[in-house]
């Protein structure tokens, strides 16, 4: 307050006490800024860090670029051999064995054997991942979300231009997949070039679809389990997605498994009119959509698979890349069906 508003001086004294008031009190705001600053930048380091952890170390070492070659061009080899009518014809010899079926073997062994050696040097940085349930997937996408937009305000009020940690596209592929988003995860791998991050979000995604066929699997006898397994994991080192049990499918498949059985034959054409083929038994157990049938005498899935592997026909039907879900029966001989996928089925997904 100015004591004598006559007196100049006295006036640009209280101005001069004012104005120093001010500047402490934007150096006191200042300071405050500054140490929200850093607990944010903190903060949002931290949770980034978090996420990121969930793909492993960035980067590509050289093993893993070897193991990555290696396991590329087996793949490819086998697929390329595996559908090529010429050197894999669809004739049979004695009933199963097509001409070029021990190559069509060998190129699929060496497909896993890669596919193994790969593995190994991508697991242990997804582990972590692959066991993270969708709330969790979420609280930490949470977390980052919350802290980058607290660092950013504090940042505008300080008028500085501080960086904010990003995450990396391969961990949100790895919390969409977490959170049970895989048609947005499906497109966004497909988006990734070809290289480490797209073979570990590959890799993930292709869990989550075994991860789903546990309940289904959970009452059905160890060869079964173990057959699902293999063939699954044969798919995947050829580069295409596991596929997905689906109970009409195993409806359809277990019904026509019984009725050969029942009736004594064995064939894909039922003698029953109304199951007639195995597009009919799929659509009276409700499925709509194109399948394709295998079949085999014996009711041993891990049998029909070795013995299916010498029929180009058969092993084309497994390894196709467009099937996404099946259904298996073996209270009889064994069979097989493999669909298209339905409405809500994820989409395939091929390295």
């Amino acid at each position: 307050m100015v004591k004598d508003d006559r007196d100049p001086e006295a006036w640009a004294r209280a101005v001069r006490k004012l104005r120093a008031r001010n500047e402490d009190a934007r150096s006191d705001l200042l300071r405050e800024l500054s140490l929200l600053q850093r607990k944010y930048e903190k903060a949002v380091t931290e949770a980034a860090e978090a996420v990121n952890d969930l793909g492993g170390p960035a980067g590509e070492s050289e093993g893993l670029k070897h193991a990555l070659r290696e396991w590329r061009i087996a793949a490819e080899e086998a697929s390329q051999f595996i559908f090529d009518e010429e050197r894999f014809p669809p004739g049979s010899d004695a009933g199963w064995k097509s001409r070029g079926w021990e190559e069509a073997v060998r190129l699929g062994d060496r497909a896993v054997r890669a596919f193994a050696k790969l593995e190994k040097k991508v697991f242990p940085g997804l582990k972590s991942a692959l066991v993270l349930e969708p709330g969790e997937a979420e609280a930490l996408e949470k977390a980052y979300d919350r802290a980058a937009s607290a660092h950013r305000r504090v940042a505008d009020e300080a008028g500085e231009e501080t960086p904010v940690p990003e995450i990396r596209n391969l961990s949100r592929i790895l919390l969409l997949v977490a959170r049970g988003e895989l048609t947005a995860a499906n497109a966004a791998i497909s988006e990734m070039p070809r290289g480490g991050d797209r073979f570990r979000a590959f890799y993930a995604y292709s869990h989550a679809f075994l991860a789903r066929n546990r309940p289904v699997l959970k009452g059905a006898a160890g060869p079964t389990r173990a057959g699902m397994a293999e063939l699954n994991r044969y798919r995947m080192s050829l580069g295409h997605t596991p596929l997905l049990l689906n109970e009409k499918l195993m409806q359809a498949a277990r019904g026509h498994s019984e009725e050969m059985k029942r009736l004594g034959y064995f064939s894909h054409d039922s003698p029953i009119e109304a199951h007639r083929t195995e597009w009919d038994r799929a659509r009276l157990a409700g499925y709509v959509n194109q399948v394709s049938e295998n079949i085999y005498q014996a009711a041993s899935l891990p049998r029909a698979l070795a013995v299916w592997k010498q029929s180009a026909k058969h092993h084309r039907t497994m390894a196709l890349p467009s099937a996404v879900d099946a259904g298996v029966g073996v209270r009889g001989p064994c069979t097989m069906v493999f669909g298209q996928g339905e409405k809500d089925t994820p989409p395939e997904l091929q390295y």
